[in-house]
């Protein structure tokens, strides 16, 4: 999560910038999502479910790791269909711990690309690509930042829409 002043209002001017299109509400904080671990279950079935025997794992893999924090910059602004996102250039540092946590085998079987970013919000209904677009491009004229990043493992209530995110490691 970014602590830096510049990057944080930064965030919010883009923000204000999509307010009209965003949902409410919008709580969850900054982050560059490495792996998605899954919901803990007794035995994991689903995609989206992890079994409890490999969160444990995973949290020891996680306290061994090197967690000294690494910089990053923003890049660009752009979106996914559900929410618009700042892009962000990560060190190969970041690469080597999503191969250790097994992350591309999660997403090679989800067809999913790994693209650091920074979530701004998740949109309200479906936009008009072209609008979006134009939108996008109006608001996309900051010289890169740079912000310090460190790993952790964070969880949320899903039955709470956006929420906040809890650092559990």
């Amino acid at each position: 999560m970014p602590r830096e002043p510049a990057v944080a209002a930064h965030l919010a001017r883009l923000q204000a910038g999509l307010a009209p299109w965003l949902a409410p509400n919008y709580r969850r904080q900054a982050h560059i999502t490495l792996a998605v671990a899954g919901f803990p279950v007794r035995c994991a079935q689903q995609a989206d479910e992890v079994s409890w025997a490999e969160l444990r794992q995973q949290m020891q893999l996680l306290k061994r790791l090197n967690n000294e924090p690494v910089v990053c910059r923003t890049s660009y602004l752009s979106s996914f269909a559900h929410a618009p996102f700042l892009a962000v250039e990560v060190p190969e540092l970041v690469n080597q711990w999503r191969t250790l946590l097994g992350a591309e085998h999660r997403e090679a079987a989800h067809q999913f690309r790994f693209t650091p970013h920074l979530t701004l919000g998740v949109y309200r209904y479906h936009l008009a690509l072209p609008a979006l677009e134009r939108r996008l491009k109006a608001l996309d004229h900051l010289a890169p930042l740079s912000f310090s990043a460190d790993l952790a493992l964070l969880g949320y209530r899903p039955a709470e829409f956006c929420g906040r995110l809890t650092r559990l490691l």
